[in-house]
This record gives structure tokens, C-alpha cells and sequence, in this order.
């Protein structure tokens, strides 16, 4: 977790915010990060010029940063709608085996459609 900190606390300041806060939750395997600052208030999606704006740039960095460090990306709801562009990512080869027991479970799709990137 020390490590995933450092690296935390570099992108949040190259990308010009702050962390304001971190928190273990229960583990310290389970780690949060509230970090703000000027452009904190940016809406979703692009920038006028096209770019992805500084706050979301900082997200996308932390995110990839931990699943490159092995860990995950969100341990208590799991990856559902909003993090779906990351199952490949953190998943990798056990891909394949969630979607076979997905379709083997569910095969109708009844059980939270559309969500962990199984579909």
C-alpha cells in the first residue's frame, strides 16, 4: 500500500491537484483516495479542446497504476457499468472463465444485465 501511496501522491500532484484524503477500510489492501483541487469541478467526458481533462487523466493514472501493481480496482461493488473498460485490465486471462460462468448461471441475462463487462 506504502508503494501505491507514492505513487498516488506524484500523479496527483503532476496532474496540479492534492490529496486530501486516504483511508484504510478495514485492510490495508483496501485503500481510498480523495484528492481535489482547482479543476475538480470539470464535468464529464472531454474538454473543450478535445482533451481529457486533468482530473479524469489523474483518475484514469491511479486506476491503471493499481491494476499495474496487481491490485484491483474497486473492492466492494466490483467493476459494474462504471468501471467496465477496465475488466480486461484487471481480470486478464480470468476473463474468458467469469463470461463461461456467466452465460452457464445466467443464460438469459437476468442477473445485473449488462454489468461486469460479461456481457
Amino acid at each position: 500500500m506504502y508503494e501505491y501511496k507514492q505513487f498516488a501522491d506524484s500523479v496527483v500532484a503532476r496532474h496540479g491537484f492534492e490529496i486530501r484524503e486516504t483511508a484504510i477500510w478495514t485492510d490495508p489492501r483496501l485503500f481510498s483516495i480523495y484528492f481535489a483541487g482547482p479543476d475538480d469541478q470539470e464535468p464529464d467526458g472531454q474538454a473543450a479542446d478535445g482533451e481529457i481533462p486533468p482530473l479524469w487523466a489523474a483518475v484514469d493514472e491511479l486506476l491503471s497504476g493499481a491494476i499495474a501493481m496487481g491490485e484491483g480496482v474497486e473492492y466492494c461493488h466490483g467493476l459494474g457499468t462504471k468501471l467496465q473498460a477496465r475488466v480486461v485490465e484487471e481480470w486478464g486471462d480470468a476473463l474468458p472463465l467469469a463470461r463461461w460462468l456467466k452465460q452457464a448461471l445466467d443464460p438469459n441475462g437476468t442477473l445485473n444485465p449488462r454489468k461486469l463487462g460479461l456481457t
